[in-house]
C-alpha cells in the first residue's frame, strides 16, 4: 500500500514573515535603550563634536585664567583672540577669604602699572561697570591708580555705589589716597557727588565725615573743601554780581537804571524800599 502524501500549498509571496516581526521588536528595543542612556543627539558623531567643543572652550578659558594670573598680556591677547571668555571667573587668593570674581575685577584689583590686560578684556566684551562688583570701586579700594585712570577714561560711573552706598571717591577718602582723590576730581570735575546715603538710611557728607575723624589727613579735607567751593563758585559769582548792582543802585539812588529786569524782581523791590524817597518802578516796568 502506497503512502499518501499531503498536498502542500505553496506559500504566498506576500505572506507575513516572522523576521519582520523580530526586526520590529529589535528596533523598539534599540529605541528604548537610546532613551535610557539619555542620548541627546541623533548621531553619535554630533554628540562627540559638541563634547569636543565644550572641552575646547574650557581649555581656552583655563589658559586665559592662568595667563591673567601670570600678568602675561601677550598670551592674554592670544587667548581672547582665539575665543576665550573675557568674563571668566578667577579665584582671588589675595583676599582674606578667597572668592571667585570676574576677570575684570581681578585685573582692576591686582594688575598694575600696565593696564593692557584691562584694555584687552574691555575690547573683547567685559563691562567697565561690572554687575555686582564695580571695577572702578575695586581699583580704588586696592589703590590701583592706573586702572582707575583707564576706567574713568572709558566712562565708568564715578557715582556708582557698593551695596552699602559708598562711592569710589568715598574709598579714596577713607584710604586718604590723595593722588587718587585728585585724579577723580580732575577727571570728573562737576560730576562727583560728595554726599551719599549709607545703607539707604543715613545721609552722609564726605567732607563732614572726614572732618569728624581726628586722624584724617588735613590735606584731604583741604582738597575736598576747595572742590566744593569751586562747584558753588558760579552761583556765588552770580550772587556777587547782583550785590554789586544793588550797591551801585543804592549809591546812585536810581532804580530806573536797572529797570530792564537784569536783576531779579525781589532785589529791585528791595532797592526801592531802601531808597526811601527814590522813585519805585510801576507795574508796567516790572513786566
Amino acid at each position: 500500500m502506497g503512502m499518501r502524501t499531503k498536498n502542500i500549498k505553496p506559500k504566498k509571496s506576500g505572506g507575513k514573515r516572522k523576521t519582520r516581526k523580530s526586526n520590529t521588536k529589535f528596533r523598539k528595543t534599540r529605541s528604548k535603550k537610546q532613551k535610557e542612556i539619555g542620548a541627546t543627539c541623533s548621531r553619535l558623531g554630533q554628540c562627540n563634536t559638541d563634547q569636543n567643543n565644550i572641552e575646547d572652550q574650557n581649555s581656552k578659558d583655563d589658559h586665559l585664567r592662568y595667563v591673567i594670573e601670570e600678568k602675561n598680556a601677550a598670551y592674554v591677547k592670544i587667548s581672547l583672540d582665539e575665543g576665550a571668555n573675557p568674563n571668566i571667573m578667577i579665584t582671588d587668593e589675595h583676599v582674606q577669604q578667597p572668592e571667585p570674581v570676574p576677570a575684570i575685577i581681578y585685573a582692576a584689583r591686582h594688575i598694575e602699572p600696565s593696564t593692557t590686560i584691562l584694555e584687552l578684556l574691555v575690547e573683547h566684551g567685559a563691562s567697565v561697570e561690572g554687575v555686582v562688583l564695580r571695577p572702578l570701586i575695586e581699583a580704588t579700594e586696592w589703590g590701583n591708580l592706573p586702572a582707575v585712570r583707564f576706567l574713568l577714561d572709558k566712562g565708568a560711573n564715578i557715582n556708582a555705589t557698593t551695596g552699602s552706598g559708598v562711592t569710589a571717591i568715598g574709598y579714596a577718602i577713607l584710604n586718604e589716597d590723595i593722588p587718587m582723590i585728585k585724579l577723580m576730581l580732575e577727571k570728573r570735575k562737576g560730576e562727583i557727588d560728595l554726599n551719599y546715603t549709607l545703607f539707604g538710611v543715613e545721609h552722609v557728607n564726605m567732607i563732614d565725615e572726614a572732618a569728624i575723624e581726628n586722624d584724617t589727613d588735613p590735606e584731604v579735607i583741604k582738597i575736598l573743601k576747595k572742590y566744593e567751593i569751586e562747584q558753588k563758585l558760579p552761583k556765588l559769582l552770580e550772587r556777587q554780581k547782583d550785590r554789586t548792582k544793588l550797591a551801585w543802585a543804592l549809591r546812585e539812588k536810581d532804580v530806573g537804571n536797572i529797570g530792564d529786569r537784569t536783576m531779579p524782581y525781589n532785589l529791585r523791590h528791595k532797592i526801592g524800599e531802601n531808597l526811601g524817597g527814590g522813585k519805585r518802578k510801576s507795574k508796567k516796568s516790572r513786566k
